[in-house]
């Protein structure tokens, strides 16, 4: 039997292979992949040299959508240089003391972020890893409160589109104050359904809009449609709107599904769905 070829990973390459791995972890989180994106809210910075402050961390890294990065006692690596440029995040986080992280990279983290703040780059840490986890345990709770109880929202319209722009269906979503400035939470509609026609259909299409808090009519910067006109003959219309309302400010707000009916569409019946979604945030 032929012994396995033992491989060798380099230590520059282990830390950008954790980094990815924690990363990863850390978004399943709320919001998902978008975390990965430049300008992300939090980014948390632990050691590459040993596991547990990054492993007690990835809780809270997820329940907030934040990515975890790896540097060294005195270092920063490149690979977490590079990331940390791209990810531009407005506030670090470093996991863990002295003894794991030193003062040293602390000072050289301020460099990447952007918050302005006293407390932009910050460390959760205890006097060893064990009161450092605890430490962190203690935040998870009041991060995990930020999430708003109605995740998703389905309602159904009615049964058919108005004859002039009028709402079609309507739902409310109440979205916490979590941050201690102005909140910019990131919401998300889709209507989706079908019209029965009568007959055959030769032209035109019903339309739907989105809106969020306007009573009176749907906003044009908000329409983002996407009709599905049928064939001559065709006796079903498909149609989905969907929009993603970014910024949005803690509070009660409602999320308006608009229609109209094309002249040329015979609509007898429909089946309307409004999906609202909570999708994140950022302070």
């Amino acid at each position: 039997m032929t012994n396995p070829t033992a491989r060798r990973i380099s230590r520059s390459k282990k830390l950008a292979a954790g980094a990815a791995a924690l990363t990863l972890l850390a978004l399943g989180g709320v919001q998902g992949a978008s975390a990965a994106d430049p300008g992300v809210d939090i980014v948390y910075v632990a050691t590459g040299a040993n596991f547990p402050d990054a492993l007690a961390g990835s809780v809270l890294a997820a329940l907030e959508g934040a990515p975890i990065l790896l540097v060294t006692r005195d270092t920063i690596p490149g690979p977490t240089a590079t990331e940390l440029a791209r990810l531009d995040p407005r506030y670090i986080r470093v996991l863990g003391g002295t003894s794991t992280v030193s003062d040293a990279v602390l000072t050289q983290l301020k460099a990447y972020a952007t918050a302005n703040t006293a407390d932009e780059v910050t460390r959760i840490a205890g006097l060893n890893r064990y009161a450092t986890a605890a430490e962190i345990s203690q935040l998870v709770p009041a991060a995990a409160s930020k999430l708003p109880d109605n995740q998703v929202r389905i309602v159904t319209g009615s049964p058919g589109l108005p004859s002039s722009i009028g709402v079609v269906a309507s739902t409310t979503v109440t979205l916490p104050d979590v941050c201690p400035g102005a909140d910019g939470w990131k919401v998300r509609a889709t209507a989706n359904g079908y019209y029965l026609t009568s007959g055959s259909v030769t032209s035109g299409a019903a339309t739907t809009a989105l809106s969020l808090d306007n009573p009176g009519s749907y906003l044009a910067s908000t329409i983002t449609n996407q009709n599905f006109v049928p064939n001559v003959g065709q006796t079903r219309e498909n149609y989905v709107s969907d929009f993603i309302f970014d910024g949005v400010d803690a509070g009660t707000h409602t999320i308006r599904q608009w229609g109209v009916e094309d002249t040329n569409v015979d609509v007898t019946a429909a089946q309307n769905r409004l999906l609202v979604e909570v999708i994140g945030y950022t302070c």
